[in-house]
Protein backbone atom coordinates (compact mmCIF):
# COMPACT_ATOMS: atom_id res chain seq x y z
CA UNK A 1 0.00 0.00 0.00
CA UNK A 2 2.71 2.49 0.54
CA UNK A 3 4.05 1.79 -2.77
CA UNK A 4 0.42 2.82 -4.21
CA UNK A 5 0.59 5.90 -2.27
CA UNK A 6 3.93 7.25 -3.71
CA UNK A 7 3.26 6.01 -7.27
CA UNK A 8 0.10 8.29 -6.70
CA UNK A 9 2.15 10.70 -5.06
CA UNK A 10 0.19 10.50 -1.96
CA UNK A 11 1.13 9.27 2.14
CA UNK A 12 -0.75 6.04 3.00
CA UNK A 13 -1.76 5.22 6.27
CA UNK A 14 -2.15 1.45 6.71
CA UNK A 15 -3.62 0.78 10.24
CA UNK A 16 -4.32 -3.01 11.41
CA UNK A 17 -6.91 -4.23 12.82
CA UNK A 18 -5.33 -7.51 15.21
CA UNK A 19 -5.71 -8.67 18.61
CA UNK A 20 -2.40 -10.86 17.69
CA UNK A 21 -0.31 -8.53 20.15
CA UNK A 22 2.37 -8.97 17.93
CA UNK A 23 5.27 -6.26 17.50
CA UNK A 24 5.54 -7.58 13.95
CA UNK A 25 2.53 -6.03 12.62
CA UNK A 26 3.54 -2.09 13.04
CA UNK A 27 7.79 -3.53 12.53
CA UNK A 28 8.82 -2.22 9.27
CA UNK A 29 9.41 -5.01 6.86
CA UNK A 30 12.94 -4.76 6.32
CA UNK A 31 13.12 -5.72 10.19
CA UNK A 32 10.63 -8.89 9.39
CA UNK A 33 7.77 -6.58 10.56
CA UNK A 34 4.09 -6.40 8.38
CA UNK A 35 5.27 -2.67 7.97
CA UNK A 36 1.77 -1.04 9.12
CA UNK A 37 2.19 2.77 10.37
CA UNK A 38 -0.07 1.66 13.45
CA UNK A 39 -3.00 -1.05 14.75
CA UNK A 40 -5.84 -1.10 16.84
CA UNK A 41 -5.18 -1.89 20.73
CA UNK A 42 -7.88 -3.76 21.49
CA UNK A 43 -6.25 -4.61 24.95
CA UNK A 44 -6.52 -0.97 25.75
CA UNK A 45 -10.56 -1.02 24.89
CA UNK A 46 -11.26 -4.74 26.53
CA UNK A 47 -9.00 -3.57 29.77
CA UNK A 48 -11.00 -0.20 30.51
CA UNK A 49 -14.40 -1.74 29.50
CA UNK A 50 -13.55 -4.89 31.77
CA UNK A 51 -12.38 -2.60 34.43
CA UNK A 52 -15.78 -0.09 34.57
CA UNK A 53 -18.45 -2.66 33.39
CA UNK A 54 -17.58 -5.72 35.01
CA UNK A 55 -18.07 -7.90 32.23
CA UNK A 56 -15.84 -10.16 31.99
CA UNK A 57 -17.47 -12.87 29.40
CA UNK A 58 -16.22 -13.69 26.41
CA UNK A 59 -12.99 -11.69 25.01
CA UNK A 60 -13.30 -9.92 28.15
CA UNK A 61 -12.71 -12.55 30.35
CA UNK A 62 -8.95 -11.94 30.05
CA UNK A 63 -8.91 -8.22 31.83
CA UNK A 64 -10.69 -6.16 34.21
CA UNK A 65 -8.06 -5.54 36.97
CA UNK A 66 -6.86 -1.78 37.35
CA UNK A 67 -3.40 -3.51 36.39
CA UNK A 68 -4.58 -4.93 33.44
CA UNK A 69 -5.77 -1.50 31.91
CA UNK A 70 -2.02 0.22 33.69
CA UNK A 71 0.07 -2.65 31.01
CA UNK A 72 -2.53 -1.73 28.31
CA UNK A 73 -1.09 2.01 28.95
CA UNK A 74 2.40 1.08 29.61
CA UNK A 75 2.75 -1.79 27.07
CA UNK A 76 0.15 -1.33 24.50
CA UNK A 77 -0.62 -4.72 25.16
CA UNK A 78 -2.24 -6.74 28.22
CA UNK A 79 -1.99 -10.01 27.34
CA UNK A 80 2.05 -10.61 26.44
CA UNK A 81 2.79 -14.37 26.15
CA UNK A 82 0.65 -15.29 29.61
CA UNK A 83 -1.87 -18.03 29.58
CA UNK A 84 -5.34 -16.62 27.94
CA UNK A 85 -8.46 -17.84 29.58
CA UNK A 86 -10.81 -16.82 26.85
CA UNK A 87 -7.86 -18.48 23.86
CA UNK A 88 -7.16 -21.02 26.25
CA UNK A 89 -3.33 -20.71 25.01
CA UNK A 90 -0.81 -18.16 25.95
CA UNK A 91 -1.21 -15.39 23.90
CA UNK A 92 1.05 -12.02 22.52
CA UNK A 93 4.16 -10.69 22.74
CA UNK A 94 5.75 -7.52 24.64
CA UNK A 95 4.88 -4.15 22.86
CA UNK A 96 7.72 -2.43 25.40
CA UNK A 97 10.11 -0.75 22.87
CA UNK A 98 7.28 0.29 20.34
CA UNK A 99 6.51 3.97 19.60
CA UNK A 100 3.17 5.26 21.42
CA UNK A 101 2.46 6.93 17.64
CA UNK A 102 2.09 2.89 16.43
CA UNK A 103 -1.30 2.71 18.09
CA UNK A 104 -4.81 3.61 18.44
CA UNK A 105 -6.31 3.85 20.96
CA UNK A 106 -10.36 3.93 21.45
CA UNK A 107 -12.48 3.46 25.08
CA UNK A 108 -15.90 2.74 23.24
CA UNK A 109 -16.69 0.47 19.54
CA UNK A 110 -19.97 -0.10 17.76
CA UNK A 111 -20.33 -3.50 16.83
CA UNK A 112 -22.11 -5.43 14.17
CA UNK A 113 -24.00 -6.98 17.13
CA UNK A 114 -24.40 -3.76 18.96
CA UNK A 115 -25.97 -2.24 15.82
CA UNK A 116 -28.34 -5.34 15.33
CA UNK A 117 -29.68 -5.12 18.80
CA UNK A 118 -30.52 -0.97 18.53
CA UNK A 119 -32.29 -2.10 15.04
CA UNK A 120 -34.30 -4.62 16.92
CA UNK A 121 -34.98 -2.05 19.57
CA UNK A 122 -36.13 0.40 17.43
CA UNK A 123 -37.94 -2.04 15.77
CA UNK A 124 -40.06 -3.02 18.92
CA UNK A 125 -41.24 0.21 19.48
CA UNK A 126 -42.16 1.33 16.04
CA UNK A 127 -44.34 -1.54 16.62
CA UNK A 128 -45.41 -0.90 20.36
CA UNK A 129 -46.10 3.27 18.95
CA UNK A 130 -48.05 2.61 15.91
Amino acid sequence: MHTCGQELNRRVYLFAETNANDPRVVQAAEQGGLGHDAQWLDDYQRSLHALLTGERQSHYRDFGAIDDFAKACQNGYVLTGQYSHYRRCRHGASGIGLPADNFVVFSQIMTRWAIACMANASADWLTSNS
